[in-house]
């Protein structure tokens, strides 16, 4: 039985198309902020305040393994310090926190790689991916750093 081979030609075009399209491919710093927007502003303060203390370890999570942008790394450390004073928190005292109180503004959403062909599709969906990928590369990063 002969060995079994690839197309040569078939390898040759899949690399000129992984070439052509990995600008396209590859996520900004902006999805993973937009993912962080979205789940702060609309996500978290729904489970709240029945679900106070698995919000505020998910905070505690996500500041520690944050992979973005300084300003979103900065609001999430004063949100950590923030909802560290709670034994119950109420919806609307989070968000008043993050409306008014916060001294750091959250960024706008904006969809670079995680774009869809209109407003409903991919977003939040695809950067809440890219977000949850990129902590775990953090905290091997991370764990090796300190091993």
């Amino acid at each position: 039985m002969k060995p079994f081979v690839l197309d040569k030609n078939i390898i040759s075009h899949f690399q000129t198309i992984n070439r052509k399209n990995i600008a396209i491919l590859t996520p900004t710093l902006s999805d993973i902020d937009s993912a962080t927007v979205w789940m702060i502003n609309r996500d978290l303060r729904r489970g709240l305040p029945d679900l106070t203390e698995n919000v505020k370890r998910w905070i505690k999570i996500l500041y520690t393994y944050y992979p973005g942008s300084n300003t979103m790394k900065n609001f999430l450390f004063n949100l950590n310090e923030f909802v560290k004073n709670y034994t119950t928190l109420s919806s609307n005292e989070y968000q008043t926190y993050i409306n008014s109180t916060s001294i750091i503004k959250l960024p706008k959403l904006k969809f670079d790689h995680c774009n869809g062909s209109d407003s409903s599709k991919r977003g939040y969906p695809c950067t809440l991916w890219v977000l949850f990928h990129s902590m775990t590369v953090k905290q091997a990063i991370l764990a090796e750093q300190n091993a």
